[in-house]
């Protein structure tokens, strides 16, 4: 008895180690002790979100007034400041930036910090009396600067101190301003009177030009377009030719009384826009068509939002995030288009709950749903096959399938809640496949990471809960 016992210690000790020694330690990010100025919630911690972003690892990022909230697919995970040098300089959020190195950097109205691994931040010293940090921008150089109405602070590395380095570069009685970064490494700061353009080599002002009406909003796009906007109507300043250019014509027509666009962003095919205004809700600008849609129209590419929208952002699944002033936020998943614009997945799915969608390397779409279970649809043919329900060893015959991942060597796994088993489609089957010890594991936060853009059920809210079938 006693050898048996230490035998089955053996194993486990060497599981343990192989598991331990099989993971990729890049993609996977540092387990710590639980975050104590951290909680948990199914909402945002306010609903006025004013800047959004998405980490190396699909995260979502979400400032608020009052709040720091991290979506990791299931839930936020909220912070926020408190009595602690690790913590949050301040609750009022203005920016979040992820940089070059894949750091994520959060500024707030009283400093900036950087997150780290293990769930602290790590506040930078600022050697200047404004400490309200509203914008972060980085050049190719990996040069971190960090705007506020008065100073540029440009950061030192090996201080961690946020320097200034300009001063009073925003005119006086003005209290509108943005700034942004080039593809050739300018900073270009627009103010109620004029674009200026400064290298950030040397942070010399190379470029000055006085605007044509008194901007409100400015928004750069494909690196060079810089896009101005007030109640007078919109602008266009090429940054590579450092100059006025017309506006597409549907843009010069643009109607909206008393009302200005307050968010510009690219969606859908290049050139494409999404146009939200004040009073009017959103608009979509078709560059092809030479046609804008208000979202009211039956031929807007989703469903119309019932928020005013202040901020965009599209993750690297896709989905394009909403936010507003006082809604919080709205996410418009990716697969839904898929849906819309494919009349044999429309029929068949139905108005069904979607679990999970991926694709493969063969070009198949696989759907998981609620009621009917899993299908594969065929992008390149267009033909759409029902996969008959697969049966797991719990005995749950019915196909509940929460999570679908498509591993490098094009293996599908799914998961249904507690179990997650591997196959192979041969064309007509799914084939079950016996997964290695490390890959189950790899596969296991892979599957949290990479679904984390679509709706999940709560029983996956932590992937390593899940059985691994054999």
């Amino acid at each position: 008895m006693k050898r048996t016992k230490v035998f089955y210690n053996v194993l486990i000790l060497l599981a343990a180690l192989l598991l331990t020694a099989c993971q990729d330690q890049k993609d996977i990010p540092e387990v710590s002790s639980p975050e104590k100025n951290l909680v948990l919630s199914d909402h945002i911690s306010n609903q006025q979100v004013k800047s959004i972003c998405e980490d190396r690892y699909g995260q979502i990022w979400i400032g608020t007034f009052r709040g720091l909230n991290k979506y990791d697919g299931n839930q936020y995970h909220q912070y926020y400041c408190v009595d602690d040098s690790l913590g949050l300089p301040d609750n009022n959020i203005t920016d979040i930036y992820r940089d070059s190195h894949n750091r994520l950097w959060v500024a707030t109205v009283n400093g900036v910090c950087l997150y780290q691994a293990n769930g602290n931040f790590k506040r930078v010293s600022i050697n200047g009396n404004n400490k309200n940090i509203e914008k972060i921008l980085e050049d190719k150089e990996g040069r971190i600067f960090f705007l506020t109405m008065t100073d540029l602070y440009q950061y030192d590395e090996n201080t961690n101190t946020a320097i200034i380095k300009l001063s009073k570069m925003v005119e006086k009685n003005c209290y509108n301003y943005s700034c942004h970064m080039d593809r050739k490494d300018v900073m270009w700061i627009v103010t109620s009177y004029s674009v200026k353009g400064y290298r950030t080599q040397d942070l010399k002002l190379i470029v000055q030009s006085p605007v044509q009406s008194y901007p409100i909003a400015s928004f750069l796009l494909d690196g060079h377009q810089l896009y101005i906007s007030g109640y007078n109507g919109m602008q266009l300043f090429d940054t590579d030719t450092r100059k006025w250019q017309h506006l597409p014509a549907a843009l010069q027509g643009l109607q909206i009384p008393n009302d200005m666009v307050n968010c510009i962003h690219p969606y859908g095919t290049k050139g494409n826009l999404l146009l939200s205004t004040t009073k009017h809700g959103l608009l979509y600008f078709n560059a092809q068509k030479g046609t804008i849609l208000p979202q009211s129209d039956k031929n807007f590419p989703f469903e119309e939002p019932d928020m005013q929208v202040n901020k965009m952002l599209t993750d690297s699944k896709g989905n394009l995030w909403l936010g507003s002033e006082d809604d919080g936020v709205k996410t418009i998943y990716r697969y839904k288009d898929m849906f819309n614009s494919m009349p044999a997945l429309q029929r068949a799915i139905g108005k069904q709950p979607v679990l999970s969608v991926a694709t493969d390397r063969n070009h198949h779409l696989w759907i998981s749903t609620k009621r009917n279970g899993l299908y594969m649809y065929d992008l390149q043919t267009q033909q759409l096959k029902d996969i008959p329900l697969i049966s797991y060893s719990n005995g749950n015959k019915k196909n509940a399938t929460t999570n679908i991942f498509v591993d490098s060597s094009n293996h599908l796994w799914l998961a249904n809640g507690d179990h997650v088993a591997k196959y192979q489609y041969d064309g007509n089957n799914l084939n079950k496949v016996a997964p290695t010890l490390a890959s189950c594991l790899w596969t296991s936060a892979k599957m949290q990471r990479e679904t984390s853009g679509y709706p999940r059920h709560p029983s996956t809210s932590t992937a390593f809960q899940h059985k691994v079938e054999r």
